[in-house]
C-alpha cells in the first residue's frame, strides 16, 4: 500500500496533456496498420489456444479463456468450481 501511495505522489507520473500527446504520435497510431489482419490473427491465435487449453490443460469444470491480444490467452478457475448462484435466490 505504502508503494502504492508513494508512486501516487511521484512527480514523475504521465499528466492527461502526456497521455493524449502519445496518442497524437504518429509512431503510435501506425502501430497496426491493417487493424484487418490483427484481427485475424487474434481469431487465429485463440482458435489455436483453446485447441490447446482443451487437449493438454488439465482444468475444472468451471474455467472461463480469455484471450486478450494476439499470441496472449489466460484460463481463469475459481477456487472451489463453480459459484452457487442459487443462494441468491
Amino acid at each position: 500500500m505504502k508503494e502504492m501511495v508513494e508512486r501516487r505522489n511521484n512527480d514523475d507520473m504521465p499528466t492527461l496533456e502526456d497521455i493524449i500527446e502519445d496518442f497524437a504520435d504518429e509512431e503510435f497510431q501506425s502501430k497496426h496498420k491493417s487493424p484487418t489482419r490483427r484481427l485475424m490473427n487474434h481469431k487465429e491465435s485463440t482458435v489455436e489456444h483453446k485447441k490447446i487449453f482443451y487437449n493438454k490443460l488439465n482444468r475444472g469444470e468451471y474455467s472461463q479463456t480469455y484471450c486478450i491480444a494476439p499470441g496472449k490467452s489466460y484460463v481463469i478457475e475459481a477456487q472451489g468450481g463453480e459459484l452457487p448462484y442459487e443462494l441468491a435466490e
